[in-house]
């Protein structure tokens, strides 16, 4: 929550941002982890007018092949996924404010 009050006060400031650049990044050690988070944050945010966008594996040869631009402000995704997506460039991370490392034991073990 405390997040969201500040990306609030954030998306105010920064109009001029391009599409896939966050503002907001979760990074999950699992596909299952970041679809609930996903989910979560979605039914947080509603009515915000703050968008939030899950990214996982299983897809990215396809989303590097055809990458969609949209406006995001929270990416919320599996640590591989979101590692290929941006050295391809497809997500800009010069934006990103507030990062969240969830279980970040698991994360650092690999």
């Amino acid at each position: 929550m405390p997040i969201i009050q500040k990306l609030l006060v954030e998306k105010a400031n920064n109009l001029d941002r391009k599409f896939n650049s966050p503002l907001v990044l979760i990074l999950t050690p699992s596909r299952e982890l970041a679809d609930q988070i996903g989910r979560m944050a979605t039914e947080l945010v509603d009515g915000l007018n703050i968008n939030v966008k899950v990214t996982v594996g299983g897809h990215t040869k396809q989303k590097m092949m055809n990458p969609s631009f949209e406006d995001m402000d929270i990416l919320v995704g599996s640590i591989g996924a979101i590692s290929k997506l941006t050295t391809t460039g497809i997500y800009r991370m010069e934006n990103v404010k507030f990062v969240v490392l969830d279980e970040s034991d698991t994360l650092l073990d690999e």
